[in-house]
């Protein structure tokens, strides 16, 4: 065989060779599809796969490219850990979660490329039960991160507590209370169960945080708080939702329309308000089936606290202040938090 030849098929070889441990700079981007800040329970597989999509530089998808998917945080397990882009550029996978309730992490990178990984996240979540001594009512609980909520709406009677005997009654949907009754002389605990308090605005910020809401949202009100118009005026707003977490707030049925995942436990019924009004000389329960709201123990002002939100419309959170008095005021629905 010619020398030359022979030269030229061992370079040809070497070449080949080099070519595939190469990194493959024309991919330059992994981008985050679907699947991620989702939330389920412990040693549980969560409802959607993770999915990313690879394209290189200029925006096109690539296919047939290996992609790895690497628990990092959480101790959990996926299904593969390393998948083939389709011909859409897209590679899944199924996620469990692991056996702890604080930060669950999976790091997706393309083996031998330089392309910056990305890391999905997910929250998971322990169920337990609460017994009420004072009447012996039983609760379900979560903990979701470093807090532990009941997942079922307050249920303890006091004098003044309203419950709407109608399509909203029963355990699911609880009792409405008006703050001054459910604090119980303003102390933190309120007439939450030993052990328990009303949460305040700082510690539902802490669960929506947990559940994917950005931290820019914290302070961030849907309404604008009551008396920043003059008083005595009515005016009609549309209230903004703060994140998309609601949806996993939400019960998975009960709603008009846009029911939740329930993906958290929190197993948010809509249960409406009862609401008292002087100007229309009404005493009426609004709501039900499309609306629900809870307490904080947090006052915005003398004369309001700060509440959430959820609708059938939305699949965001609502934060706002609710009045303590007339001329409006509100009954509406508790979830303690563990001490």
């Amino acid at each position: 065989m010619n020398k030359n030849l022979i030269v030229w098929f061992i370079c040809a070889i070497l070449w080949m060779g080099c070519s595939k441990n190469e990194p493959l700079d024309h991919i330059y981007a992994l981008v985050s599809v679907s699947g991620n800040n989702q939330a389920g329970k412990i040693n549980t597989q969560l409802a959607a796969p993770l999915e990313v999509q690879i394209l290189d530089e200029e925006g096109n998808i690539v296919s047939n490219v290996n992609v790895s998917f690497h628990v990092l945080e959480g101790g959990g397990s996926i299904s593969e850990q390393l998948v083939l882009s389709d011909s859409n550029g897209l590679a899944s996978v199924l996620w469990t979660v692991g056996a702890v309730t604080t930060s669950q992490v999976v790091e997706v990178s393309i083996p031998n490329n330089s392309a910056t990984p990305i890391r999905l996240h997910s929250i998971a979540y322990s169920s337990g039960t609460l017994v009420d001594a004072r009447d012996g009512k039983t609760y379900a609980t979560i903990s979701i991160g470093s807090q532990t909520w009941m997942a079922e709406n307050l249920n303890y009677a006091v004098p003044t507590w309203f419950s709407y005997q109608g399509i909203c009654s029963g355990t699911n949907y609880g009792r409405l209370y008006g703050w001054h009754a459910l604090m119980n002389g303003n102390t933190s605990r309120g007439i939450c169960p030993q052990g328990w308090h009303v949460p305040s605005d700082t510690e539902w910020n802490t669960l929506e945080l947990a559940l994917g809401m950005q931290a820019a949202d914290t302070s961030f009100f849907s309404i604008p708080p009551i008396g920043t118009f003059p008083p005595d005026t009515i005016v009609f707003i549309t209230p903004v939702a703060r994140g998309n977490h609601g949806s996993l707030l939400k019960s998975i049925h009960g709603w008009d329309s846009n029911n939740g995942s329930n993906t958290s436990g929190f197993n948010a019924y809509p249960n409406g308000y009862y609401e008292e009004n002087i100007w229309w000389a009404s005493a009426i329960h609004i709501g039900c089936g499309n609306t629900t709201l809870f307490w904080t123990a947090t006052k915005n002002s003398p004369t309001t606290a700060m509440v959430r939100g959820l609708n059938a419309s939305s699949d965001g959170v609502l934060r706002h202040d609710n009045n303590l008095i007339a001329p409006i005021s509100k009954d509406i629905s508790c979830r303690c938090v563990q001490d």
